[in-house]
């Protein structure tokens, strides 16, 4: 489902692009802020100072905007490290299809 870098990317774009239509975003944006927060040294891998938690949680979509971003460079052979950056980032696509299931209830 996700296993190629066009497919994660197409996730991604995909989740950034209907969040704001989704009746439940704001629980969904906490959601994934908790989960950047939690993966913030993959974000960051060099780190920065800046990304405190408190600027993750008032930059959802800004961040998840950027990684879509990122997305479409390492398929279009423009990223300077596409493998390492979809290793560390291994994580999000399955995450992002997990939580486009989830209903606004937050059950399955």
């Amino acid at each position: 489902m996700t296993t190629t870098p066009e497919s994660q990317h197409a996730v991604v774009m995909a989740f950034s692009m209907g969040l704001a239509l989704r009746p439940d975003a704001e629980r969904v944006r906490a959601t994934l802020a908790a989960a950047f927060v939690d993966h913030a040294a993959e974000l960051w891998p060099e780190g920065d100072v800046a990304a405190t938690p408190e600027w993750i949680r008032e930059n959802v979509d800004l961040i998840l905007v950027t990684l879509e971003r990122l997305y479409e460079l390492v398929v279009a052979g423009e990223h300077p490290d596409a493998d390492a950056f979809l290793y560390r980032m291994r994580w999000l696509p399955p995450f992002l299809v997990d939580l486009a299931r989830r209903r606004i209830d937050g059950s399955r």
